[in-house]
């Protein structure tokens, strides 16, 4: 029987990313034992291809329950194909590990009982007839230090949306009957008129894929919720914004993926940078800034509220 450590780090959409991997060995492998080290545990919660998971913090005798493990262990971001914007990172992940690739290119969330119970009942006081829209408009700040959300200096890749272009797709969405449930962190600006459901707190992970789970549509830049709501098996209903970050490399079939018309411009358009894994510095020693403004970020709110109106239309329907 083969026991198999994967090692797995990074951002909480990456982890969700990583389940993928963890069910890709696990189908490969189907006798063995699998245990997993990650950075944001919640994400491998309650898989059933997963035997015991552990934060990436130091364990207890983590050394001596592992030492006749074989570990997994591979940075799919350092690959040329992927920095090149040609692979998927799931395949780019799986051909670095020796595994196959899998079919479907996503994730996994299992959800309890409980976490859509909890879900429920938050959003119980919100009227049946009109559809619930997901949107996270920015991202790329661990909940672990929701403060770093303030660091005008942080080196950050491209994929925010501007709050004023935030604001006019939302007071849209509602003019056109729906509601809108802001996804972020309480150190992000906060959208009027919309549901925010603890302005003070960092809701855990496991509570936030459970709300997605209940919502007719997302609306999202590239980050966690665009990754949990494929995870959660949600094929469409989604429009996710790309502007420093690469579709080919993270998008999933069946959401909409919308580049801006400015955007378009750019010679360097979804160029992932900066990219840390190689030292991404300028000659002043500092990291590596957009020297156009984040121009790939600046959107049409027409553009995109139509892309949302579109792409829930079904889901409205089914509701109705």
């Amino acid at each position: 029987m083969r026991k198999i450590l994967f090692r797995t780090n990074g951002g909480l959409g990456k982890q969700i990313m990583a389940t993928a991997i963890a069910a890709q060995i696990k189908k490969q492998y189907p006798d063995s034992v699998l245990h997993v080290v990650t950075s944001y545990p919640e994400a491998f919660a309650h898989l059933d291809c997963v035997d015991k998971y552990f934060p990436g913090n130091p364990q207890p005798y983590f050394y001596d329950e592992h030492k006749d493990f074989e570990i997994l262990d591979a940075e799919p971001y350092t690959d040329l194909e992927y920095r090149q914007g040609k692979m998927h990172l799931v395949d780019v992940w799986c051909k670095k590990l020796g595994l196959n690739f899998p079919q479907e290119k996503r994730g996994y969330i299992n959800l309890t009982s409980g976490e859509k119970g909890m879900a429920a009942k938050m959003l119980g006081n919100i009227p049946q007839d009109k559809p619930i829209i997901a949107f996270q408009f920015r991202g790329g700040t661990s909940y672990y230090d929701p403060n770093a959300a303030n660091d005008p200096l942080r080196a950050k890749q491209t994929r925010d949306l501007d709050i004023e272009t935030a604001q006019k797709v939302v007071n849209a969405l509602i003019a056109k009957g729906c509601i809108i449930l802001q996804i972020g962190l309480p150190t992000e600006p906060k959208l009027q008129n919309v549901l925010n459901l603890d302005p003070n707190n960092v809701i855990n992970p496991r509570l936030l894929f459970a709300l997605l789970d209940r919502c007719q549509g997302l609306l999202a830049i590239d980050s966690f919720a665009a990754h949990a709501w494929a995870a959660l098996g949600r094929k469409d209903s989604a429009v996710i914004l790309w502007g420093g970050t690469n579709p080919t490399n993270l998008s999933y079939a069946g959401h909409s993926a919308l580049t801006s018309e400015k955007g378009k411009d750019c010679p360097m358009l979804h160029c992932n940078r900066p990219e840390t894994f190689v030292g991404d510095f300028v000659g002043n020693n500092q990291p590596w800034a957009c020297p156009r403004n984040g121009i790939c970020m600046k959107f049409d709110p027409v553009m995109i509220v139509e892309a949302v109106i579109g792409s829930i239309a079904d889901s409205v329907k089914d509701k109705k």
